[in-house]
This record gives structure tokens, sequence and C-alpha cells, in this order.
């Protein structure tokens, strides 16, 4: 709310940015001709500017789609469809973009990473952490000060290659490797495979061999996916403001401009959130070519 009226203060109209970026900035950068945006009028109604800026998003995505797929904008093909499009149906220009964790990992998952696992207690001693994870790189442990009930644990984690223990009893990281890329799937649930190491990329296909992961090539992750889905549908999330639906089906009876202003906003930051994603998407693909 600050940054729109602060910009519309100085004549600057973020509408118009946003149209700026597909109409000039793809051409230049990526030259990605015939990409179409148009913006509300300066005059509408809030109402009026959501019912607009709404059929400019679903048309922007079926365009991305389409050079995508086609390698150009075919905006006669484009009118012949009818159907909307889902999120998940939105491709990447890059070949395994995002790397995510299988239900294999779920219980490495709670070895490692959770503080239910029990893992990160030694006892009542300044070693004592909230995880085994956090434990084993702060501190240096040893296989005999944990209790028998953790050992069954350590045991497993020995067996399959995560830790390993040496002639004295100290614990180690096996391949820290692997336990670099599992934090980050335990902390985001994905990976952007080409912005890794080339270290932790040929670590990443050994996992893949192993079936602990899979690989998925669209624009936005699965968790973009949801957040979308959450604030514009109702096809996966029933408590969301639903607020595509209302204004495409003509339900938004209210005359409420507030209400109306807010949602505007609300479309004009997942707009740009999407923009960061193609941006990106073209970015990336650009660097490594």
């Amino acid at each position: 709310h600050m940054y729109y009226n602060f910009l519309k203060s100085h004549n600057i109209y973020l509408e118009e940015v946003i149209q700026w970026f597909f109409q000039q900035y793809l051409k230049e950068e990526f030259n990605i001709s015939n990409f179409i945006f148009s913006i509300p009028s300066k005059l509408s109604t809030y109402r009026e500017k959501c019912r607009d800026i709404l059929a400019e998003f679903e048309y922007m995505l079926q365009q991305y789609k389409c050079y995508i797929e086609y390698g150009f904008i075919n905006h006669e093909m484009l009118e012949l469809s009818s159907n909307g499009i889902k999120f998940n149906q939105l491709p990447s220009v890059m070949r395994n973009k995002y790397v995510y964790p299988k239900e294999s990992l779920d219980n490495i998952f709670y070895l490692l990473f959770s503080n239910q696992s029990g893992l990160g207690y030694l006892g009542e001693n300044k070693k004592s952490k909230d995880t085994f994870y956090e434990l084993m790189n702060k501190e240096a442990v040893n296989y005999n000060e944990f209790e028998n009930y953790q050992q069954t644990s350590l045991d497993y984690l020995c067996e399959n290659k995560y830790i390993v223990i040496d002639r004295n009893g100290k614990l180690e990281w096996y391949n820290p490797n692997r336990i670099i890329i599992l934090k980050k799937l335990y902390d985001h649930g994905v990976i952007v495979y080409n912005r890794l190491s080339s270290n932790l990329k040929k670590e990443l296909m050994e996992m893949k061999t192993n079936d602990f992961i899979e690989f998925e090539s669209t624009l936005l992750t699965r968790q973009e996916q949801d957040l979308l889905d959450y604030y514009l549908n109702n096809s996966k999330f029933q408590n969301g403001p639903q607020i595509r639906n209302k204004y495409s089906h003509g339900r938004e009876g209210n005359r409420d401009e507030n209400i109306n202003y807010n949602n505007y906003l609300t479309i004009i930051r997942l707009v740009i959130a999407v923009i960061i994603k193609i941006n990106d998407d073209l970015c990336l693909n650009a660097r490594n070519n």
C-alpha cells in the first residue's frame, strides 16, 4: 500500500512498470516479442481494475506457456483456447529445474533435523542441542555419550552411510555434501538444481538413482503454486480469499472500494511475484547456455 501510493504520488504507476517488463524488457533482454499485457485504465474503479488485471494475469500465463512450448507467442492459437491454466501446468525453460524430496527421506529428516527425535540430547550438559544436526555441527561427540536407545538410531544412520564412527568412537558426517542437500530440502522442501555447485549436482544425481528425490520442470515450485491457488482459487484450499473466482464469476457483489482496493494490491503482488519467477527462469537459462 505504501509503495504503490508513494510511486503514484510521483506519477509512477506500478502497472506501467509491469507492462514495460512484458512489452519492452523481455524483447530487449531475451528477444521475446509479441508479449501483450494491457493494464487497467487509471480512471477505472478498483472493482473494475480487479477484473481487468485478473484477465491479463491469466493471459500472461498462457503466453509464457506458449512461448516455452513453441518458442514464440501465437495469439491466434491462444484466442481459440477457452480453457483456463493451472499453476502446476506452467512449464519452465529449464530441464530438471526443481528437486523435491520423496517420502523415503522422511525418517532421515526426522532423525537428523527434528527436535522430536531426541538425538540432540546428551543429558543435562552444555553439549545438548535441539537436533542431531545442530549437535554434530557444533560439538565433538562420541558414540558412548549417547544412551542405548539413542545408539539404535545412530547405528541406523551409520549403516545407511549418513554418519561414520571412527576408532575412538567419534561421530563424523560420512558425506557432508549429502547433509547439505538434505538440510536444504528439509528447510525449504525444494532446491533449484542449476544454482548448485557441480559437487552438489553430482550428489543429487546419486540420490536420484537411489530414489530419494524427484525432478520437475515447472515455472513455479509446488509451494509457490499453493500460494497462488490459496489467494486466487478454491481448487485446493477452501479457506482462502478466492479472489479470482469472486471477480471472474461476478460474485463480488459488495461495492466497498476499500475491499476492492486491498484485493487489487494483493493481485498486483502476485503478478509481480510471477514476473520475478519468469525473469529468474529466463536469466538462469541464459546463464547456463
